[in-house]
Order: C-alpha cells, then sequence, then structure tokens
C-alpha cells in the first residue's frame, strides 16, 4: 500500500485536503510524458519580472557613467600632511607616503620618500652599522614577536615620547635601550620638510621628530608595526579608511584568495564523495556537527573571556578580544546558534541514519554527473569569476559614490584625508546599487543551478538535447524566472521563523486544540501555505520542463512534494543534510583559512580594525561563491527527484508506467518506501 493509499483513508488529514484543491490545477499534463517542452512550444517566462531585472540594470549602467562624470576619482589618492602637500603630488612630487608623528587631532605627519622598517636583528647584533657584513638574516617585526613571545603594552595612557620610547617588555630583553635608540638616531629619513617640521632627524631635540617601524599601506600611508603607535594608530584607523567600509576594500585580496580556497574545496568534496562516496559521507556530517558545537563553544568562551584589553596588543588576541568586547551580545547569540545548530545536525544524522545510508547511491550518482559535465564546471568557473568580477567594481563604484559629497577637509587639524558629506542623492545610489548587485549576483548565481536542473531533466528523460541548446534555452527564455529567486534567501528565513508554527497547528490528525489555534491564525496561515511554503529552489526543473512561469512551478512543485510526501520527504531531507554539510564545511574552512591569512600578514592585522565583519565577509565568499560545485550536486540530486515525483503524477493520471527513471533511482526509491512503511501499522 503505498503512502497516498493511506492518506486517502484518512479524512481528517489536511495534507489530503490541500492536495484536492491543488489537483485539478497542478497535476502535470500528459504532453510531460514525453520530456521536456520542445523548441516550437518554450516561451520567455516571468516577463514582467524580467522588465523589472532589466530595468534596475540600466539604471545602474545610467547612475555609474552619472558617478564617474561627477566624483571624485583622485579620492583615495591623495594623502595631505598636516601643512596641507598632497603627498605624491607638486612639491611632494619625490615624496609619495604620508608617515604621521601624532595619532590625535591635531594631526602632525610629513610627506617620506620611502617607509622606514626596522631590522630587529640589526638592532640586537650591529645597532651602530658598523658591520656591513654580518651574517644575522633579516628580521622583521612580525618574525621578532612571534620569536620573543610578548607584544604587550603598559599603559594607553602614555605620553607622545613614551609612543616611539623603547619598551622593555615588548623588547623581553632580545635587545638593551641602548641599542635600541642607537639604531634609531642612525637612521635617515628623506621626507619633504612642512611648518612643523623643519627637519626629520630623530636626535634633533629641537624637531621634535620620532622614527617607528612601518610598513606601506594602499601604496600611500607608512602604518606603524611598532607596538603603541600601532595601538593608537588603530584608534585613527576607523576615520582614516572610513571605518568598516574601509576594512573591507583593504581585505580584497584575502576575499580573492579565499574565493579560490572555496572553489578548490568544493570540486575536492565532489571528487571525494565520487571517490569513497560513503565513508566521506558519514565522515562529513559527524565532523560538521563536532566542528559548530565546538565553534559555538568557542564564541561562548571568548565573550565572557575577553579579559582586560587596556593591557595587550597582540595580533593574536588584542583585535579579536576588541571584537568581542565590543560585541558581546552578538557573540552570544551567535554562540548559542552554533552550538544549537550543531546538536540539530547530529540530532537529524542519528534519527535519518538508515534513509541516509540508503541515498548513498544517490549521492555517487549526482557526484559523478556533476563531475563529468565539464560545461557546468566551466560555467561555474565562468560564474564565479564574474561574480567577483562585479563584487570589486561595485565597492569602487560605492567609494566613487561617497567622493560625490560636499568635501570637507579639516585642513586646520592636520587632517591627512579629505571628508565627503553623504545627502540623500547619495544614500539613494547607495540603495540602489548595493540592491543591483545583490539582485544580478543571485541571478547569476541561480542561473549556474537553472542550467544544471536543465541539464539533469534532459539526461532524466532522454531527451538528448545539447547542452549548448539547453544554455541557450536558459539564457533565451528564463532570466525572467530567474530574477524571481531574489526571494528565495528571504523565504528561507521566513520559513525558519515561522515554519515551526505551521507544523505545530497542522499534522495529519489536528487535534482541538491545534484546529483552534489554525482558526485563530487562520490569515497568517493562508499566507505562510501560499506564498512561503510553496516555494523551493527544487522548482527550477519544472520551469524547464515546461516552461513554465516561477509561481506555478512552484505550486505545481509543492503539490507534487505534498501528494507523494512518503516518497519525497525523505529524499528531499537527505538532499538538503548534504547541501548544509557540504556547504558549512566549505565556509568554516573558508574562514579559518581566512583568518589564517590575515593573521599572517602584517600589513592586514596591523590595519584592519574590524575582525568580526572580515571573517563575515569571508564566510559569505565561501558560501555563495565557493559552494558553486555543491549547488551543482544538490541540483542535479533534487531535479532527479523533481522528474521521478513527475512520472509518478503523469502515471496516476494518464495511465502510463514509470520507464524513464534510471535503475538506480528507481531501487533507491523502493528501498527508502519499504523503510518507511515501517513506520506504519496496518489499517483496519
Amino acid at each position: 500500500m503505498s503512502g497516498f493509499d493511506r492518506y486517502e483513508q484518512t479524512p481528517q488529514d489536511d495534507r489530503q485536503q490541500l492536495i484536492q484543491e491543488m489537483e485539478e490545477i497542478n497535476k502535470c499534463p500528459a504532453s510531460w510524458a514525453n520530456g521536456p517542452v520542445r523548441n516550437p512550444y518554450r516561451r520567455v517566462t516571468d516577463r514582467c519580472c524580467l522588465a523589472i531585472f532589466l530595468l534596475v540594470l540600466a539604471l545602474m549602467i545610467g547612475t555609474t557613467i552619472y558617478i564617474f562624470c561627477n566624483s571624485n576619482k583622485n579620492y583615495l589618492k591623495n594623502v595631505y600632511d598636516s601643512s596641507g602637500n598632497i603627498c605624491g603630488q607638486g612639491n611632494a612630487q619625490d615624496f609619495p607616503y604620508l608617515y604621521l608623528q601624532t595619532f590625535s587631532e591635531p594631526f602632525k605627519s610629513v610627506c617620506v620618500k620611502s617607509c622606514p622598517s626596522f631590522d630587529y636583528n640589526q638592532i640586537k647584533y650591529n645597532p651602530t652599522g658598523a658591520n656591513i657584513n654580518t651574517d644575522y638574516p633579516p628580521m622583521t617585526f612580525f618574525e621578532f614577536t612571534k620569536l620573543t613571545g610578548v607584544t604587550m603594552v603598559k599603559d594607553l595612557n602614555f605620553s607622545r615620547a613614551d609612543t616611539f620610547a623603547y619598551d622593555s617588555t615588548w623588547a623581553n630583553g632580545y635587545f638593551t635601550q641602548k641599542d635600541f635608540e642607537t639604531y634609531v638616531n642612525k637612521i635617515k629619513i628623506q621626507c619633504l620638510t612642512n611648518k612643523q617640521y623643519l627637519n626629520c632627524n630623530h636626535n634633533d631635540p629641537k624637531s621634535d621628530f620620532y622614527i617607528y617601524d612601518s610598513y606601506t599601506v594602499l601604496n600611500k600611508f607608512c602604518a606603524p608595526a611598532s607596538p603603541k603607535p600601532a595601538l593608537l594608530f588603530n584608534e585613527l584607523n576607523a576615520k582614516i579608511y572610513n571605518g568598516d567600509f574601509g576594512d573591507v576594500i583593504k581585505a580584497l585580496p584575502i576575499f580573492g584568495w579565499c574565493a579560490l580556497v572555496a572553489f578548490g574545496l568544493s570540486l575536492i568534496y565532489l571528487i571525494l564523495l565520487t571517490c569513497c562516496t560513503r565513508p566521506i559521507t558519514w565522515l562529513l556530517m559527524v565532523s560538521i556537527s563536532i566542528l559548530l558545537i565546538a565553534f559555538g563553544s568557542l564564541l561562548l568562551f571568548y565573550s565572557y573571556k575577553y579579559g582586560n584589553i587596556n593591557e595587550s596588543f597582540n595580533p593574536d588576541n588584542y583585535k579579536v578580544l576588541k571584537f568581542f568586547a565590543k560585541n558581546k551580545t552578538i557573540s552570544i547569540i551567535s554562540g548559542v546558534a552554533f552550538l544549537l545548530s550543531g546538536l540539530f545536525v547530529f540530532f537529524i544524522i542519528c534519527k535519518y541514519r538508515k534513509e541516509i545510508g540508503i541515498a548513498i547511491p544517490l549521492v555517487s550518482i549526482a557526484t559523478k554527473s556533476s563531475l563529468q559535465n565539464l560545461l557546468l564546471l566551466f560555467l561555474s568557473l565562468f560564474v564565479m569569476i564574474v561574480q567577483v568580477g562585479i563584487i570589486i567594481f561595485e565597492i569602487y563604484v560605492c567609494l566613487r559614490i561617497y567622493s560625490m559629497g560636499d568635501e570637507n577637509r579639516d585642513s586646520q587639524n592636520g587632517y591627512p584625508l579629505a571628508l565627503y558629506n553623504t545627502n540623500i542623492k547619495t544614500i539613494l545610489l547607495y540603495i540602489l546599487h548595493c540592491f543591483g548587485t545583490y539582485w544580478l549576483i543571485i541571478v547569476l548565481n541561480n542561473f549556474n543551478d537553472f542550467v544544471c536542473a536543465s541539464v539533469s531533466v534532459n539526461y532524466y528523460w532522454t531527451a538528448n538535447i545539447e547542452n549548448i541548446r539547453i544554455f541557450c534555452h536558459s539564457l533565451g527564455h528564463n532570466i525572467g524566472t530567474l530574477a524571481w529567486t531574489i526571494i528565495f534567501l528571504p523565504i528561507f528565513v521566513l520559513k525558519i521563523a515561522f515554519g515551526w508554527l505551521d507544523w505545530l497547528t497542522s499534522s495529519n490528525n489536528p487535534n482541538a486544540l491545534q484546529r483552534g489555534v489554525r482558526k485563530i491564525l487562520c490569515p497568517c496561515c493562508f499566507l505562510y501555505e501560499n506564498l512561503v511554503d510553496v516555494v523551493s529552489e527544487n522548482s527550477l526543473a519544472i520551469v524547464y520542463m515546461g516552461s513554465t512561469d516561477f509561481w506555478p512551478s512552484n505550486k505545481r512543485y509543492y503539490y507534487l512534494s505534498e501528494k507523494y510526501y512518503d516518497e519525497s520527504s525523505t529524499i528531499s531531507i537527505v538532499g538538503m543534510i548534504y547541501q548544509i554539510i557540504g556547504k558549512l564545511s566549505i565556509t568554516v574552512i573558508t574562514m579559518f583559512i581566512g583568518f589564517s591569512i590575515f593573521n599572517s600578514n602584517i600589513k592586514y592585522y596591523g590595519s584592519i580594525d574590524n575582525v568580526g565583519l572580515i571573517l563575515g565577509f569571508i564566510g559569505f565568499v565561501g558560501f555563495f561563491i565557493g559552494s558553486l560545485f555543491i549547488n551543482i550536486f544538490v541540483t542535479t540530486f533534487e531535479s532527479m527527484l523533481a522528474c521521478f515525483l513527475i512520472e509518478m503524477n503523469i502515471q496516476q493520471f494518464h495511465s502510463r508506467e514509470v520507464i524513464n527513471c534510471p535503475g538506480e533511482l528507481k531501487e533507491v526509491m523502493d528501498e527508502l518506501r519499504r523503510e518507511q512503511n515501517k513506520n506504519y501499522s496496518k489499517l483496519n
């Protein structure tokens, strides 16, 4: 007895009542028995949404031209010393770098030819510079701190002289105060003198000029590497680089590397699943639950144990501790969320362990299909490159939007950059370009999924349509439908937020309390069922199958998945588990590698202040770009299920046997159905 027969014998089954209401409109037409709709019957779907999408793109292009014509292109190039000289231009042509002497108002600075960089082995073994044939290799600030293991700052309330002075705790006995002062006094800096500094001699008491270890940032600033100046520079850093937005700009190379890492991890994930599906599957599932629990526990630990920040300037700890101190509530909520997610994943794995084991052959089929189709792999690579290019370009556009405002430079206090005031026009341009960029990225990402779903449908029904024609079908007919996929993420959030309420108020045999609550919440439940619950990414296969619009395709897939609930629910859950585990694994590993890159390079951890924001962006890059291969696998997996449900529906209403279903898929379906049947007692 099938699950459908069981439902028909349950008069109070909410699902069957819903199915009967949807059946006449949403049952599959007999023509689908011949496979996907052929060329003469294909049409442009969701034309209204396509028109809106093209309008947004046209506005973005038009406003970009307007922005470039009405903004200051030298915004990031012009840095001013405290006397108003532009470093690298005019009188300061040969002095391109800004070297700060004070890190709070009023600012004092000079333009220098090059940023001074200390060699800590020279400080220890050759402070006078007399021995030019030393055998000791150069040692940077980062190498020095790793060697000594101490980068402490005793007090934040030090004077300006103390800021650049020798610190015995930080030196940790590696060199003496005399060695340090001797080495610094012999350094000569070529600078453009100005009103504040008539010369740049460290040992001239009249000049009041100090030399500190530094490195170049954005090819314009000399960012301090020595601990006390660097600590003060961090407080100024947010203003110089416009806060969080500037941190993102400086971290662009990290995001680029992380995108490549995530892309490679996706490919490795598919190869491992193809070669040794069963052991890798269980290893990944157990590992991700443990990893989520550990990560959540670590967030909670740091949220309560961030210590006394005023006594530490450790590149491995200071900025991390500072972030947790400023964002304690968010950190606690995130820690609890990760902890509960890990426990939930572990619970799902335990509950569906038999079903997961049965469905593993399907995973092997989907991964092999994904890897064998070169068009999909190259398309994924192309989409990734285009997405990265769009994100970088739009970040630059946003910088140009910022420089469209009225210039507001504080020359009285020697501020190093010109600031710009925002207005209604710039705010509207920000909104347009941020929204448009997000929409375009989503469409590109789901275009890749749509082509994959179309190829899978073609394979299932043995339609023998060339992949290049499928690509042209998708590009020429279905962009409007793909534009609708912008609602996938909001719908996913709504399902998490309100899905439990719908689940509590509906069942096969609702009790009096459930029926009462459902009547009270009738409008909310109606909206949820018709606008939220019906939406699924798995409907893309039906869009291509019948060349139908977004909402009819979603409702048809919802009808099929509800009608054949026993045949579809477990497979969908297994596919969801693999998708979540694959994407979470890649995202977490990418975040770890990205943080390692950030932490190993002094140019990043010395100038980027908001560690949490950068990790969040790294996670975003890993999830949306690095998971393209995972999307191919999951889309193939779910598209085969959609085709199987279509055939079952055609068989039931048009007397056609299921003959197209691949043997491995049918075998898995039959075994899962038998497993489901064990949960039901025989009806009288």
